[in-house]
Order: structure tokens, then sequence, then C-alpha cells
């Protein structure tokens, strides 16, 4: 699952985060719970997180740009 909600993550034995730039960069990441994840979850989790990161990213420019779009120009007077 992508951002658990707080009764999901309430019952995971193990939680990783991670933080992802605009180009897919790791930023950093970590894990949290007194789990361990099981071999190679981890690789795919980031993966994952990347996808996810980036198209996310995308989404938010494309909201911004709309948005700036309708904003009111101020009238300029004088």
């Amino acid at each position: 699952m992508l951002d658990a909600c707080a009764a999901e993550a309430a019952h995971a034995d193990a939680l990783l985060w991670a933080a992802v730039t605009p180009s897919g960069d790791v930023a950093g990441s970590g894990t949290a719970g007194g789990g361990a994840l099981p071999p190679g979850a981890a690789t795919q989790m980031l993966a994952t997180a990347r996808q996810a990161g980036q198209a996310i990213h995308r989404a938010l420019q494309t909201h911004l740009a709309a948005a700036r779009s309708l904003a009111v120009k101020p009238l300029i007077r004088g």
C-alpha cells in the first residue's frame, strides 16, 4: 500500500518511507516499526515509491499550472 492510513499502519509489522524528487531520485528513506521486511521487499518498495513519487510530482505541477492560469490578474491603472 502507498501512504497507509493510521489504522493500516497500526497493523503493519514494518513500514518503509521514502522522499522522492521530481526526477525520481530517492532523496531519503527509512524504516519504522518493530518487524522486518522480507528480502528484496525494500528494493521493490523503493521502485514503486519512485514511480508513484514522479506521478505525484507531475500531477501537482499540472494542478498548480491550472490554478495559476485561473488566478485573477491585477488591473494596473495609471
